[in-house]
């Protein structure tokens, strides 16, 4: 039990340990037309191609593990459930094709992931997956850094503290577009614009736009982007002290324009450059 739990330490797979399954992959359609790709977890439960789907076919209890299943889709009280060997069978009464269904989420590389609810689902279309990233591809992540530039058009570089709390690039950014809702890696986020009126345009480096709002990360409720600037010299004992953190500076919703990540204003950069 959790209360019985001290500490849990995680590490690579021993070699030569065999996989209960393969990850779940493919392409998820919601009743819009959006699609995102990645990889899934059906129901926020079901993971591998080992685990099974739940639901009754005409009385009959059936149990289909998905590396049998081409497809799903949501259909009236159910779901229709196409199999790779061809054979589309009628699914309902459980939560797994039904009332109660909690969702699909997939993890998306370079990106994070993305939530639909069951309402919002059409289909789901399952495909061979890529290699994921193992347990080495994880780096522990770092401190938020970047530029920030106010609505007055004024640029601070620093540490950055998102939403009063979030400082660290394995981080999310949470926020929903249309049915989707969304949690962006901090650590693949090229830049962050504030909306005219609501929400933020999130830019990723690998060049996908996310128009996202609904959430305090990106609306008026966020509670300020937080810059620690760069690190100065003690005036006071310029050249025999080390230097010294800056205290940080709130800059409000209200204040704020935009931020890039990483890097200064990649504008300002190549203007500098020129120069």
């Amino acid at each position: 039990e959790w209360g019985d739990i001290s500490r849990i330490e995680f590490g690579a797979t021993a070699p030569g340990v065999p996989a209960e399954g393969r990850r779940l992959y493919g392409v998820v359609r919601d009743r819009a037309g959006d699609e995102v790709r990645g990889f899934l977890s059906w129901d926020l439960d079901e993971i591998l191609t080992t685990d099974v789907l739940d639901g009754y076919d005409d009385g009959r209890d059936r149990e289909i593990p998905f590396g049998e299943i081409a497809s799903i889709q949501r259909h009236l009280g159910g779901a229709n459930v196409t199999l790779r060997d061809g054979p589309t069978v009628y699914l309902r009464g459980t939560n797994d094709v039904g009332r109660g269904h909690r969702g699909v989420q997939v993890s998306v590389p370079d990106v994070g992931g993305a939530e639909v609810e069951w309402d919002e689902l059409d289909l789901v279309v399952f495909e061979e997956a890529p290699p994921g990233v193992d347990y080495g591809g994880f780096d522990g992540g770092g401190a938020l850094q970047g530029t920030i530039r106010t609505q007055g058009g004024e640029e601070i570089s620093g540490r950055i503290r998102w939403n009063g709390d979030v400082e660290e690039s394995w981080e999310f950014l949470e926020g929903s577009r249309d049915a989707w809702a969304y949690r962006v890696e901090f650590g693949f986020i090229q830049s962050i614009q504030r909306g005219e009126l609501d929400g933020a345009l999130v830019v990723l480096r690998n060049g996908e736009e996310l128009e996202l709002e609904g959430r305090s990360d990106v609306n008026w409720d966020n509670r300020g982007i937080f810059v620690q600037p760069a690190l100065v010299a003690d005036s006071a004992s310029a050249g025999s002290e080390p230097a010294v953190d800056s205290p940080w500076r709130l800059i409000t919703w209200d204040e704020f324009d935009q931020v890039w990540f990483g890097t200064a204003n990649p504008d300002e950069q190549a203007e500098r450059s020129g120069s």
